[in-house]
């Protein structure tokens, strides 16, 4: 018999509800039942109050300041690529691995006032209490411990509230999607697509067509994520004609179609030859675009920056995978720089790319 959980939604089960932060109060509790049983250890087992206190102030603050230490282990690898991922600011660097997004005001006075007296208590106090010794190898050890032993690392379950609540993470399954829902199938058959392309009475000038359009897909990720309807422009970039329809069926709907627009980049030098390239935006990078605008996205300018580099990078560790793929694309980064400097970018690409396609045929 199947259990009934399970038929609800037509069989697909349960959808999870948000989760309301019941955590907190399971805290709140551990908290309440550690005070009984401190106090009923002084009824029994008296001892002073005030020792006990200092005693774990000082330990708080050998907590705070031991992730603090941690963190700035990861800033000592961050300056390496201070140049690459910020800028070549070292300041902002160390704010990425220092600066602490969520209650960071209370943390600050909790630190202030929690080693304000530890310190107290080595210059005037019973240095009993904790030696800064002791101190030390407590705040160092168990910074050092916590991050061997990975347990600064999120659970899974905190994964997924992250998931849920910010919106990160984005980059890689918007790569995969791409990746299996469109250049897994279309990538491979370019070759053919080209070649029906340049059939006689196509769409490409000329007598040896061939040589203006190469089965590569120029790819184009553009840093602000803003994938415009078209790639034409009113200068040197024009819309062709589209290329041959690849037809499939898929996601339920009978004979799909997938289509590739070729577009003719002229240089600046006259004497140079026209360019032909099947080329388009990575379009899943739109809803990266869609969501820095939208405001129950919680979705920042700053996340959108990284989220487009970890695309980048994953859909080229995948498309280099995959042999299939491998010589049939090329990704093309774009600044937000004005629509003239597009061209030149994608002139000096397309023909460094052909030089390379050229060199490896020849071979």
């Amino acid at each position: 018999m199947v259990n009934s959980d399970f038929k609800q939604n037509n069989g697909f089960g349960h959808i999870f509800n948000k989760r309301r932060g019941r955590e907190l109060y399971i805290m709140l509790y551990l908290l309440c039942f550690l005070v009984a049983v401190y106090y009923l250890n002084m009824l029994f087992f008296p001892r002073s109050f005030k020792e006990d206190l200092i005693l774990i102030l000082m330990v708080v603050s050998s907590i705070i300041i031991g992730e603090f230490l941690r963190r700035i282990c990861f800033f000592s690898e961050e300056i390496f690529h201070s140049k690459k991922r910020y800028n070549g600011s070292i300041i902002l660097a160390f704010k990425n691995c220092i600066t602490v997004t969520s209650y960071s005001g209370v943390i600050w006075i909790i630190l202030a006032f929690s080693f304000s007296v530890t310190f107290y208590q080595w210059i005037w106090g019973d240095k009993k209490i904790l030696s800064f010794t002791v101190y030390a190898t407590y705040m160092i050890c168990s910074s050092i411990v916590m991050h061997l032993l990975k347990l600064k690392e999120p659970s899974i379950i905190e994964y997924s509230h992250l998931n849920e609540v910010e919106n990160k993470h984005l980059a890689a399954g918007l790569a995969w999607g791409y990746y299996f829902g469109y250049l897994k199938e279309q990538l491979p058959k370019l070759k053919i697509l080209v070649d029906g392309a340049v059939a006689p009475h196509s769409m490409i000038e000329g007598d040896n067509a061939c040589k203006y359009l190469k089965p590569i897909m120029y790819i184009i990720i553009p840093k602000d994520c803003n994938c415009t309807e078209n790639l034409a422009n009113d200068y040197d970039i024009k819309f062709h004609r589209n290329c041959l329809e690849d037809i499939r069926s898929t996601g339920g709907v009978h004979d799909r179609s997938y289509k590739n627009s070729v577009y003719s980049i002229e240089p600046r030098e006259p004497q140079r030859p026209k360019k032909y390239v099947i080329m388009e935006y990575a379009t899943p990078l739109n809803n990266l675009f869609k969501m820095s605008k939208h405001r129950e996205a919680n979705f920042s300018d700053e996340d959108l920056e990284r989220e487009v580099i970890l695309f980048y990078k994953k859909l080229k560790s995948i498309l280099d995978d995959d042999p299939n793929c491998i010589n049939h694309y090329k990704l093309i980064l774009l600044s937000s720089a004005s629509q003239e400097n597009i061209a030149d970018v994608l002139y000096r690409e397309i023909n460094d790319e052909e030089n390379f396609f050229n060199n490896n045929v020849n071979v």
